[in-house]
């Protein structure tokens, strides 16, 4: 006999018992209310049973989400592991143009190097100019009759015919180049006048460029008395060293831009 026909039995007798003698007024009273207990106890049970499974599920969860957190610490204690916060990427870093200017262009000091006669010592090299605009240079130069100073510079020019202002001979070449010549000039001419002489020549070259060259009898432009009775270069002798193709680079450095260009 199971427990519920057990039950069934033993409660069917003690209310026979407890209703001898009346007569109740349906004779299955008892046999139904019996059967309407018995459905409130399986149904207890049945709730009692499904909160139980339900605490082993929350508890089967927690513990899985505990060893996800990570192994504990020192102290055996279990440590949550926080998402890090992502932080804010700083700004790259803005670059800086160097405010240290361009040297001055080399090119013609050593290009007049080139030029000067292969017995000829240089010493005393000197340069200026702005890149992109114009390049001088200087040697002091000797060849044995006295120490002077010979300089060449380049730079950009629009010069297209001769003119009065030029204070000096000036003469168009066949290939449309200007020569203008000015021999044995004193550098200076006031009271200061200590026989310093220069030969110079500028030559204006088609393609926006100008070849300047000086050669003077003392070892400085200024502040220096004569070393010699006439400079190293005759203004000829110069005009061939300014129209020499080694200066010819100077059209991609120097000239100006063509008319109509940008």
């Amino acid at each position: 006999m199971s427990t519920e026909e057990f039950l069934m039995t033993d409660i069917s007798d003690l209310m026979r018992r407890a209703t001898d003698g009346l007569s109740p007024e349906s004779p299955d009273l008892v046999q139904r209310g019996m059967a309407q207990g018995l459905r409130m106890r399986r149904r207890r049970t049945a709730l009692v049973s499904a909160a139980a499974a339900g605490a082993v599920v929350l508890t089967a969860g927690f513990a899985v989400a505990v060893q996800s957190l990570g192994p504990a610490d020192g102290q055996g204690v279990q440590v949550a592991v926080q998402t890090p916060t992502a932080k804010p990427t700083a700004p790259a870093p803005t670059k800086t143009t160097s405010a240290t200017p361009k040297p001055p262009s080399r090119f013609a000091l050593n290009t007049l190097r080139k030029l000067l006669p292969s017995g000829m010592k240089a010493s005393d090299p000197n340069v200026w100019g702005e890149p992109g605009q114009f390049s001088g240079g200087s040697w002091t130069v000797d060849d044995g009759k006295g120490l002077a100073e010979v300089n060449a510079m380049v730079e950009r020019h629009n010069v297209r015919k001769c003119s009065s202002e030029f204070p000096g001979a000036c003469k168009r070449l066949a290939d449309g180049t200007l020569v203008v010549s000015r021999p044995l000039e004193l550098v200076y001419t006031d009271e200061r006048n200590e026989g310093v002489l220069s030969n110079s020549v500028e030559v204006y070259r088609r393609d926006g460029v100008k070849v300047n060259m000086i050669a003077f009898n003392s070892e400085d432009e200024k502040g220096s008395p004569k070393t010699r009775a006439y400079p190293p270069f005759t203004v000829e002798q110069l005009t061939t060293m300014a129209r020499n193709p080694a200066w010819k680079p100077a059209g991609r450095l120097f000239a100006l831009p063509a008319k109509g260009s940008s």
